[in-house]
């Protein structure tokens, strides 16, 4: 392209300066994610005539448009989820497995993410409504629309899919005597209602507090298009470790709908009789357990991040003369040499990813956020006491997924799961990990790797006690957790606690030597972290701060397909020892620690000596090779 002349240099300058852009952050107080405000209607009509045509009937009301989203989406969820559940049972197996149900949920909830998020904030589930209310994401007001909303689209998915299905259950089921679960839940034949009200209750916590670490914007959020997406994997990954005991409904709404469709679609009374009028818990367990969930991770995440003033209105002089005497009150008491950048209190460099710099709880505290949860008074000062929060919090809600898909594919003799599901299910467990912690701890969430962050100087060796002890807590709770949901279950299939220990902690395979075991643990934990720090390299092909949490997933999910026939794959000494010293204190006994000629050392030594390994291999061969950025 040749130059302009001189003298007809174009005028790049627009004729129209910029306007300037309106920062509506936050403002929707309804979403899964920050969302733009919804406007009440269209100022412009669509160029297509049928669409200008059909604009007058647009509502007005912002409200009345977020409950047809919220019924929308909740009716597209039950199309798929009560489609796959049919289906499966109609067909006996033939047209799908566990497997399918568990992913089909997935997807129906993806799909109605995308129906409903930029305009409600795509709930579609009476749970996170309350959650969302109870910690100030959503008014009060907006609840009850919100839920019945919710209520009639599962209720009509379920009609819709009772018509499709009809001829079908007709033949298999003409007397409406046993296929009721294939459109609410209801426990398994061995399981007491107190044990179904607490598997509810855990498996909407942690579906609540995934929703919390996905969307929060201060951690390590999904972003705007891996959002939905990790809410597919996360509602996957509940049903492959916590829908053996009822049927995971963890949703009032999609419980109860369906239920009263049954109750007047030949089914009778006893949908709402049968086990001891077993209805009520599918409603209460999944909102006491969503408070909770949300709960847990605002007490031990969200208070503690940094906080940033919240806008107000320059016209409130109350909120002007409160930042102006606090702004002042900061800049008097904090003292720093004229060079020094107060942002870079303390870098996270132990991360999977370069993560921003995280100051301590310091800042200004907002009376907004204050007045909203009533929570941020007890913030923590400490750096390393946050971090050590979030390991303990990543580890343990890793840990709760996978000893969940361990026991739930064992004890049902592979009846509600396979080994391909144990593989996916820790790949999610990883995933839904590291968004509860990598903003903040850099998302370690295993000793091993930890442990070669310090060799490698990407964490302070001082800080390693803290991270490790953290996170084998975290996993010795989600051990304990796991384990008073199955403790029917193990009760009916090993009463004297011979076998299943090694749906906790890992043992080698029949014919596997230790010599041969400690080899497959030191490679697999080599190529884990040689794998980290690949998909983190900055000046390699990163995957980037929405795709890290993902290609995580997808490794551990290899990992367990290409290692873990002769070890289990523990690859990280936390996931082993956590819950191995907790079936020492759970009636399995001494033989945890003696049992294959004291196989417990190997999962720690071999997993923290592969870490480094791997590692240092990825250092020696690419890192230390690249171009070295001058230093200023």
């Amino acid at each position: 392209m040749a130059p302009f002349p001189s003298n007809q240099t174009p005028n790049m300058t627009s004729a129209n300066p910029p306007q300037p852009f309106e920062d509506v952050d936050g403002k929707h107080d309804t979403s899964y994610i920050d969302m733009p405000l919804t406007p009440k209607a269209t100022s412009v009509n669509p160029a297509d005539a049928r669409l200008a045509s059909l604009s007058r009937f647009a509502v007005q009301s912002v409200h009345l448009r977020e409950c047809f989203a919220e019924f929308l989406g909740t009716f597209v969820m039950i199309l798929f989820g009560m489609g796959v559940n049919n289906q499966v049972t109609n067909s006996q197996d033939a047209n799908g497995t566990w497997l399918s149900i568990n992913m089909c949920w997935g997807i129906g909830v993806l799909i109605g993410v995308y129906c409903t998020e930029g305009i409600s904030g795509a709930h579609l589930n009476t749970a996170v409504t309350l959650a969302h209310c109870v910690y100030g994401r959503l008014p009060w007001w907006k609840a009850p629309g919100y839920m019945i909303s919710q209520l009639l689209g599962a209720f009509c998915g379920a009609f819709v899919i009772y018509v499709m299905q009809y001829q079908n259950l007709n033949v298999i089921d003409p007397h409406r005597e046993t296929t009721q679960s294939s459109f609410s839940t209801y426990p398994s034949d061995n399981i007491s209602n107190f044990t179904a009200f607490y598997t509810e209750v855990v498996g909407t916590g942690m579906l609540l507090l995934g929703i919390y670490a996905i969307t929060d914007q201060r951690n390590r959020p999904a972003g705007p298009v891996g959002a939905p997406f990790a809410f597919c994997l996360l509602i996957m990954a509940l049903g492959m470790c916590i829908g053996m005991n009822t049927g995971y409904a963890i949703n009032p709404a999609r419980d109860f709908g369906p239920r009263l469709f049954t109750s007047i679609a030949g089914w009778g009374s006893k949908v709402f009789t049968l086990r001891d009028h077993y209805f009520w818990i599918p409603i209460v367990g999944p909102l006491i357990g969503g408070v909770i969930g949300a709960g847990l991770y605002v007490v031990l995440v969200e208070i503690h991040h940094p906080q940033h003033k919240q806008q107000t209105s320059d016209s409130n002089l109350l909120y002007r003369l409160y930042d102006f005497i606090m702004v002042k009150y900061a800049t008097d008491n904090v003292t720093s040499t004229p060079t020094q950048d107060n942002s870079d209190v303390d870098k996270v460099e132990n991360g999977y990813a370069n993560m921003p710099n995280t100051p301590k709880a310091t800042d200004v505290m907002p009376i907004l956020a204050e007045k909203r949860t009533g929570m941020y008074r007890f913030a923590v000062q400490s750096v390393h006491l946050r971090e050590c929060f979030a390991e303990f919090l990543g580890t343990f809600v890793m840990i709760v997924f996978g000893m969940g898909v361990n026991n739930q594919v064992v004890n049902s003799e592979d009846k509600n799961g396979t080994w391909l599901s144990i593989n996916m299910c820790w790949g999610v467990a990883v995933l839904i990990g590291v968004y509860c912690s990598e903003g903040i701890s850099g998302a370690n969430l295993n000793t091993a790797v930890t442990l070669a962050h310090c060799v490698y100087g990407r964490l302070p060796w001082w800080k390693a006690p803290g991270y490790m002890v953290s996170q084998v807590l975290g996993a010795f709770c989600g051990a304990f957790t796991i384990w008073v949901m199955q403790w029917q279950n193990l009760n009916k299939i090993d009463p004297n606690r011979e076998t299943t220990q090694s749906s906790f902690a890992t043992y080698p395979s029949e014919g596997i030597s230790n010599y041969t075991a400690f080899y497959t643990e030191f490679i697999g934990t080599a190529m884990l972290v040689l794998s980290i720090y690949a998909i983190t390299d900055q000046k390699n092909r990163p995957a980037g701060k929405y795709g890290n949490a993902f290609a995580f997933a997808l490794m551990i999910m290899a990992l367990g397909m290409a290692f873990g026939m002769n070890t289990g794959y523990a690859v990280n000494p936390a996931r082993d020892f956590g819950p191995r010293l907790f079936t020492l204190c759970a009636g399995w006994g001494s033989k945890v620690f003696t049992s294959h000629h004291y196989y417990f050392w190997i999962p720690i030594v071999s997993d923290l000596l592969g870490g480094v390994a791997g590692a240092g291999l990825y250092r020696l061969l690419v890192e230390i090779h690249h171009p070295q950025t001058p230093l200023p």
